[in-house]
């Protein structure tokens, strides 16, 4: 190992550098360090090899090399960040924890499993277990999560939010069809739907946004999706010629792809230009996307090592505005009936095809909001039994805002504030309103605050007025729960003479 005192190195890579030192020398020979050089982007990179013969291969585990070569990367802060691996050939590549080929991934999250006070010492240890994992096809142990694909996001492309679960592939082939997508804002669509290509599609920009239950002014369009019926690969390719050999393997052609998005592209013209027809002899907006372009890829590969069927994991590629027009023309021809309108679809795909060979694919970033795939951070809690209640807060101040932004954070099927108070200056000091709140009603403010939290799953009404006097105006026994933050005598004595003399059971107060 390299005489590391030539090198510029912060206190933390020097410490990393002595304990690998000491691990060397432990090791007996299964551990040995070569050499040591700075980079130019302040890491310390280290050439370790590791003694891999005393580990036997299995039919599904990798073929590994009595001596197996990796790099570490160690950060300018070890041990306060965890160092890297990778290896300096792409054998490894598309096995599940190695990412771009080269990188190895010793865990999961660094931020739960990754300790500071174990040093290079537990990081080397893990090493030692992934290449035994490796070996024995254990990267995924049985009873595990199973390690989802990798695909390198563009931040310029855009931001999918998976709400409803996913379709799966049929045995016989691949799932078709569209999902239906609501654009919240200028980089970010919520897929809320899905219409396999058999189903009948929504009519009107009306028919879909009621079966999405959607908002009647809301932004919502079609995406062409395809859900392959077997894994694919594991890490997902930067240019697409690569992504149609990968969906080669499921059947899934150049001519299918160009020709779903075809037909999607269509049904969002019809959807949201309703009078294109129109226009099309001008050629008035013909080279204008109704809708931006996104194709969904699903493949089988969310669930738990050694158990049953796998559920679906989503990407998505942004595909150019020229997408649009090349995929419309692909669908009105190469699927016709009419021999040269068929001939003429054949030049129209080898012409997409051509097109899609010199595009990269721009992966979208996707966060996953769907009941299948994610678990709530407080399912486990007394939290949770706020989901899906009626609940009336009483109260809109210091007790009662907290109060009602935890039940919609809970999930509240539906949270009625009541107060009859405005914002001023003096309740800034304790209260969680703004400057720009003052002289509005607290209960409006509050309520159209707490609607932007999950505006799918909780709906907040703002009740203004007396609450002694709106109390009598409202069924109390529609709601599950009653929290009275008022911390007023009267409110008080009016919700016990109610419950006195009220005969019939009572929601919990």
């Amino acid at each position: 190992m390299k005489d590391s005192t030539t090198l510029e190195l912060t206190e933390g890579q020097q410490l990393a550098l002595e304990q690998l030192h000491r691990i060397v020398q432990a090791s007996q020979g299964s551990v040995a360090a070569t050499h040591v050089a700075a980079t130019a982007d302040g890491y310390v990179e280290a050439r370790v090899s590791v003694g891999c013969a005393n580990l036997p291969p299995t039919q599904d585990g990798l073929r590994l090399r009595s001596v197996e070569a990796v790099t570490l990367r160690i950060p300018p802060n070890f041990p306060f960040t965890a160092p890297s691996v990778q290896t300096r050939h792409t054998r490894f590549a598309g096995t599940p924890h190695v990412n771009w080929g080269r990188h190895l991934c010793l865990y999961r999250s660094t931020a739960t499993e990754w300790d500071p006070a174990d040093g290079m010492y537990g990081f080397i240890t893990r090493l030692l277990d992934w290449f035994e994992a490796a070996a024995a096809g254990q990267l995924d142990r049985p009873g595990e999560p199973l390690h989802p694909p990798n695909a390198l996001t563009d931040h310029t492309a855009g931001l999918l939010v998976i709400r409803h679960d996913a379709p799966v592939a049929r045995p016989d082939g691949p799932w078709l069809g569209a999902a239906v997508l609501h654009q919240v804002n200028d980089i970010r669509c919520d897929v809320v739907g899905w219409l396999a290509a058999e189903d009948p599609w929504p009519d009107s920009l009306e028919q879909l946004r009621e079966s999405a239950a959607l908002p009647a002014d809301a932004r919502a369009f079609l995406a062409p999706v395809v859900v392959t019926t077997k894994h694919l690969t594991f890490e997902y390719p930067l240019t697409a010629r690569e992504l149609v050999v990968f969906m080669a393997r499921d059947h899934i052609t150049p001519r299918l792809l160009l020709g779903l998005t075809g037909i999607v592209a269509g049904h969002n013209r019809t959807l949201l230009c309703p009078d294109a027809d129109a226009t099309a002899s001008t050629g008035d907006d013909e080279d204008t996307p109704a809708a931006p372009v996104h194709l969904l890829l699903g493949t089988p590969s969310r669930g738990i090592a050694g158990e049953g069927p796998r559920r679906t994991h989503l990407v998505a590629w942004h595909l150019p505005d020229f997408a649009d027009q090349v995929g419309r023309l692909a669908a009105d021809t190469a699927f016709s009936g009419h021999a040269y309108l068929a001939e003429l679809g054949d030049e129209v795909v080898r012409f997409g095809t051509d097109w899609l060979d010199r595009q990269s694919t721009r992966w979208m970033r996707v966060y996953e909001a769907r009941p299948e795939v994610t678990v709530r951070r407080d399912h486990a809690s007394p939290a949770a039994w706020l989901r899906g209640k009626r609940i009336l807060v009483l109260g809109a101040g210091a007790l009662g805002a907290p109060v009602a932004d935890m039940c919609a954070r809970a999930g509240a099927a539906h949270l009625t504030v009541a107060d009859h108070g405005l914002v001023h200056p003096g309740i800034l000091a304790r209260q969680p309103y703004t400057d720009a709140d003052i002289g509005f009603f607290k209960a409006r403010v509050l309520a159209d605050r707490l609607n932007r939290i999950d505006p799918h799953a909780t709906h907040v009404e703002a009740l203004v007025g007396n609450v002694t006097t709106r109390l009598s105006a409202l069924d109390l026994h529609t709601f599950d729960l009653i929290w009275d933050c008022t911390a007023n005598r009267i409110v008080r004595a009016h919700l016990e003479r109610a419950r006195r003399t009220d005969t019939t059971p009572w929601p919990h107060c």
